[in-house]
């Protein structure tokens, strides 16, 4: 992955594995999107439940630790509609790469969202960044 999940386009990145008995789509959705819970939001997942800092680590996971892979298919940026698809064949090596700086893209993402929500919510802290009004 060269670039990071863009919210404009009408899909975002991902890897396709397939292997002898079957295939894994991981998809890596921008750090906004609406699909992420909530900071601290506890959400149905799989067989139980997790936040979104578990749903991350899980997709390192799966890409971590292979079953046996056959292929895997990268698609590296968001499309528009009417523009073709730039699917290309990568090794497993660059798959783990590319999932590596998605999630650091990601958690800093979040960071940086999270010490922005604390600073607007300290009531102290933006008078005195703001001034008197």
């Amino acid at each position: 992955m060269t670039e990071r999940p863009s919210p404009n386009g009408t899909a975002f990145p991902f890897l396709h594995f397939t292997r002898a008995y079957g295939t894994q789509l991981i998809l890596m959705p921008p750090s906004d999107h609406p699909c992420w819970p909530k900071d601290g939001e506890v959400v149905p997942y799989i067989f139980g439940k997790a936040n979104r800092l578990h749903i991350l680590q899980e997709k390192f996971t799966m890409v971590k630790y292979p079953y046996e892979r056959l292929r895997c298919i990268h698609h590296a940026r968001s499309f528009l509609p009417g523009q073709p698809l730039e699917l290309q064949e990568i090794p497993l090596k660059f798959a783990i790469e590319a999932m590596e700086r998605y999630i650091n893209w990601t958690l800093r993402d979040w960071r940086e969202k999270s010490k922005k929500d604390r600073r607007e919510a300290d009531p102290i802290r933006s008078w005195a960044v703001g001034g008197a009004q």
